[in-house]
């Protein structure tokens, strides 16, 4: 009788296991040498059994389909099947005769009635444990994910405290994380710049100390995780961990993201100001054309008698960054506002607000449970309960923000005077890059007019930007550009 050995072990993974395939094999040779079995080969897998499609133990049973060997020599029943497919093939060899003998170093059998049926109790003890062990690690996900535990490896900016069975902040590379979405947050970088940024800071990837990856940046950038709630399975769930961003500076990255994603849509134009700007003569849109690699912007009126001029890219870009810069503030400046803001807050209404934004945040949790119930009843549907749950931790998590802020002396009130103030500054570096579409975008926002006449760019500001432009004119302001500024809304 001539014998195959078969060694597996479950984890694909090198570092796992390692061991376990290397012992198999040197007792079943041992076993074989005891025992005078004639073994033709040695075959072996990493992979489990729980499903059927493992290559080398189909590749196995088909070499004694072909009568290459009528026998096999393995550890345990379930090294070699832990389902009913696999279990019922080996069964089925032995009533068709191919399949002569099965011999275990650690169990018996005989190819007899009584043998086949104690081999599948194995076949079925084998097949429980999978199934069992299934079922408790899924209670075990279950009763993390209500403890607002991540059940996986921490990403990149975290570490799993092992020995408590922990997710905490890597002093390393969060500061980076953090820079990351701040940088981004303000149009300076694209996409291909912040990765380049992030390795220059020296931000490594999750596993190792090699760089990170484009992925990675792009898995970062859209990851709940870090201002503290996590997605599992397409459902959002709030996180015990500590956030290292607040919800209001991922918001930002979100739609600074949305607006990349239609900026390379229309990118295949090649025209960053096409159709942002009007003809001061006839208020028709702009519209690029190339000629000869150069960019140029004509006004798209049919009109005989509209005069205006084709206008190069270039000076329509200088144009763009002086109107940024009209409202920049420069990092003296900044300082001095941030400053006053911080020395003119009442603590009384710091404390008040705080009370009034916890009381909100209590109801915001009865409509959790009551949404949770109501899904349990079976009321709602799974896509309807994902949407609502997600609308109310989101709501949680800003108004949580908000209350933390007050409670440590940050007025939420004055939290948009501090966001204008920072914009305001980041205005600085948009005014002097080269980056078309960012400019235009930040543009776009604190405006809602521009008309080039000439090479003149005519801009009215959105409130409060016009009051912040007409403070800080610059010498060769050219009046009335910013006549009839918007009121507030």
């Amino acid at each position: 009788m001539q014998f195959i050995i078969y060694a597996r072990k479950s984890s694909e993974s090198d570092d796992r296991q390692a061991l376990s395939i290397e012992a198999q094999l040197k007792e079943l040779r041992e076993y074989a040498r005891h025992e005078q079995l004639d073994v033709r080969s040695e075959l072996n897998e990493s992979k489990t059994a729980k499903e059927p499609g493992r290559p080398v133990y189909n590749e196995m049973l088909e070499r004694i389909e072909r009568g290459e060997a009528d026998g096999i020599l393995s550890w345990y029943p379930d090294r070699l099947a832990r389902n009913s497919v696999d279990g019922g093939r080996i069964i089925y060899l032995l009533d068709r005769g191919p399949l002569k003998s099965l011999k275990f170093p650690t169990f018996w059998f005989d190819n007899t009635p009584q043998g086949k049926f104690m081999m599948n109790m194995a076949f079925g003890q084998s097949k429980y444990y999978v199934d069992n062990l299934s079922e408790n690690v899924k209670r075990g996900i279950r009763e993390k994910l209500r403890r607002g535990e991540w059940p996986g490896w921490a990403p990149v900016g975290y570490d799993n405290d092992l020995k408590n069975h922990q997710i905490v902040v890597d002093p390393i590379k969060a500061p980076m994380i953090r820079k990351l979405f701040r940088e981004y947050s303000t149009y300076r970088f694209s996409y291909d710049q912040i990765y380049e940024a992030a390795k220059s800071w020296g931000l490594t990837g999750r596993r190792g100390n090699k760089p990170v990856t484009r992925s990675e940046i792009g898995r970062i950038l859209v990851n709940p995780f870090y201002y503290g709630h996590f997605a599992y399975r397409g459902e959002l769930h709030e996180g015990v961990h500590k956030s290292i961003i607040s919800k209001i500076l991922f918001d930002e990255v979100q739609t600074v993201l949305a607006n990349r994603s239609r900026m390379q849509k229309t990118k295949r134009h090649l025209f960053p100001f096409n159709r942002f700007l009007k003809c001061a003569e006839c208020g028709r849109a702009l519209v690029g054309q190339q000629q000869k690699g150069i960019h140029y912007y004509r006004c798209s009126s049919r009109l005989s008698q509209c005069s205006a001029e084709y206008v190069r890219e270039d000076v329509i870009a200088v144009e763009v960054q002086e109107a940024i810069g009209r409202v920049a503030v420069p990092k003296k400046e900044y300082r001095q506002l941030s400053d006053f803001v911080e020395k003119n807050q009442d603590k009384d209404a710091l404390e008040k607000r705080a009370r009034q934004l916890a009381a909100v945040i209590s109801k915001v949790d009865q409509r959790l449970d009551v949404l949770l119930d109501t899904r349990l009843d079976g009321l709602i549907g799974p896509e309807m309960f994902v949407k609502k749950k997600e609308s109310l931790l989101a709501q949680k998590a800003k108004l949580t923000e908000q209350c933390n802020k007050a409670l440590v002396g940050e007025d939420g009130t004055l939290e948009p005077l501090r966001m204008f103030i920072r914009e305001a500054h980041a205005a600085c570096g948009h005014a002097a890059g080269k980056d078309y579409w960012g400019q235009k975008a930040f543009l776009e926002k604190i405006t809602f007019e521009r008309r080039l006449a000439g090479k003149s760019l005519n801009v009215s500001y959105e409130f409060p930007w016009n009051f912040l432009a007409r403070s800080s004119a610059r010498e060769n302001w050219r009046g009335g550009r910013d006549s009839n500024p918007r009121p507030p809304a």
